[in-house]
């Protein structure tokens, strides 16, 4: 299909709409293994090398035609499409087809591209390459590209396997021969502190194969502690989540996620052309389903919508079953300060300091037997 058929048919689906509304996009993240080669202070899931919990290759492979449904609710879209959309919905509605003819025609001339889609999958853990069946796992995805029709496979890791440039090729070799667009390094002065090896070293090694192999590679961090590679003297931060529950409060990055809000309820990324909503849901190592990259487990109440072993994951979404997941999708982490009493001046206090995700954790840790006895 041309281009500016493709723009005629996403004018004519969002038609009805009084007013544009900017898309959803999905980042769907599967947390494969509970193990690594680190056990670092700041960790939001608490992985290390004692765990030993991995996804079951055989069930993604199972499960990944039901997912073809989930990911085809998401339109493809990019910032350049949804900017384009925007002004050929308001000239449609204006009734001004000769400046909507006119916006059509000159896609051609500025040789711009289809839209492309919203969707992104991360494939994590602990370090996703200590899963015996990471490549499998790419497979099963890459091989359903144009049905699933999401953007890019990014694969992350602590590097640890890079150990000389023989070993490195090979494995991004086999990364890129499974169908995945991207390796991630984690990279910060946790890391650095808690690694036997020299990770800005191994990092570099990395880096400049993937460059030789035209493989994109990237570094990720924690707060600003690391820039590329290079150790700048900046104090490092974490969300107070998992065994960063335990980092002193001058290290809880609070006040700096308190911008982004709970991830299942309102929208949560600022878009040019107003708020978009990124949804995210999370695969856990034992086949939890949550609707947030810090779903976790815990004592007296949890924040899992229930088990892919069990059921596709469009079916534990239309049950909805957890009720704690349906008052925060319909009030945030205020939802449950509120519910326990909390003032709203005390809520934003705790909130600022801890972030949403951090201060959620906290409740249902200290409070979940109170929260679901009000809840049911």
């Amino acid at each position: 299909m041309e281009v500016k058929e493709r723009y005629e048919a996403e004018i004519e689906k969002l038609s009805f709409y009084d007013e544009y509304t900017p898309p959803h996009k999905l980042l769907f993240t599967m947390e494969i293994t509970d193990k690594c080669t680190l056990k670092c202070d700041h960790c939001f899931a608490s992985a290390s090398p004692d765990n030993n919990t991995f996804l079951d290759s055989d069930l993604v492979e199972k499960r990944a035609d039901d997912l073809v449904e989930l990911f085809q609710q998401y339109q493809p879209r990019n910032n350049e499409s949804v900017a384009i959309e925007y002004f050929l919905f308001q000239a449609k509605k204006e009734g001004n087809m000769e400046k909507y003819n006119r916006l059509l025609e000159e896609m051609d001339e500025l040789n711009l591209k289809a839209p492309t889609s919203a969707s992104q999958i991360r494939i994590t853990g602990g370090d996703a390459f200590l899963h015996n069946n990471l490549y499998d796992i790419i497979n099963t995805f890459s091989s359903r590209k144009d049905l699933m029709n999401f953007s890019s496979i990014d694969v992350e890791t602590n590097g640890w396997w890079a150990v000389d440039d023989e070993t490195a090729k090979d494995i991004i070799l086999k990364t890129k021969k499974a169908g995945a667009d991207c390796i991630s390094m984690t990279i910060d002065v946790w890391h650095k502190k808690n690694s036997p090896f020299p990770n800005d070293e191994y990092g570099k090694r990395i880096q400049k194969l993937a460059e030789k192999l035209d493989f994109p590679f990237r570094y990720i961090t924690s707060g600003l502690s690391a820039v590329w590679g290079d150790w700048l003297d900046i104090k490092p931060t974490a969300s107070p989540v998992g065994r960063a529950r335990n980092l002193p409060e001058s290290q809880w990055e609070g006040d700096f996620l308190k911008h982004y809000g709970c991830r299942t309820s309102y929208p949560n990324s600022l878009h040019p052309m107003g708020y978009s909503k990124t949804d995210e849901i999370t695969i856990g190592p034992q086949g939890n389903v949550y609707l947030c990259n810090s779903g976790r487990e815990f004592e007296d109440a949890n924040l899992s919508l229930g088990r892919w072993y069990e059921k596709p994951i469009l079916q534990l979404m239309e049950e909805d079953s957890n009720p704690i997941l349906r008052l925060l999708k319909e009030k945030g982490v205020r939802g449950l300060t509120e519910l326990l009493g909390i003032s709203l001046e005390k809520h934003y206090e705790l909130y600022d300091k801890m972030s949403p995700c951090g201060l959620c954790h906290e409740m249902l840790r200290e409070n979940g037997k109170e929260i679901m006895e009000k809840l049911n």
